[in-house]
C-alpha cells in the first residue's frame, strides 16, 4: 500500500521528472523505522501489530516507489527528447 501511495504521489506532484542524486541515502533513512521495528520485535521488547508493521514500512515503500516513478519519468523524458533531436 505504501508503494502505491508513493507512486501516485510522485506521479501527481512532480512537475519535472528527475532521478534524485542521493537515492541510497533516501532509502537508508526511510528504512530506519522498518529496521528498528525488526530489532525491537526480535529483541522481545515489543510485539507490534500488523498495523504497526505497516506504519513502519510506509516511509520505505513510499520512498522506493517515488524513486522508481521518478526514474521512469526521467527516462521517458530523455527518450522523448532523443527522438525529437534525431
Amino acid at each position: 500500500m505504501s508503494g502505491a501511495f508513493g507512486a501516485v504521489l510522485s506521479w501527481v506532484v512532480s512537475r519535472r521528472p528527475r532521478v534524485p542524486a542521493n537515492t541510497r541515502r533516501i532509502l537508508l533513512w526511510a528504512a530506519i523505522p522498518t529496521a528498528l521495528s525488526v530489532v525491537v520485535e526480535w529483541g522481545g521488547i515489543v510485539d507490534p501489530t500488523n498495523v504497526g508493521r505497516a506504519l513502519c514500512a510506509l516511509p520505505l515503500g513510499a520512498s522506493a516507489a517515488w524513486i522508481f516513478v521518478q526514474s521512469l519519468r526521467a527516462e521517458g523524458e530523455r527518450m522523448r527528447y532523443d527522438r525529437v533531436s534525431s
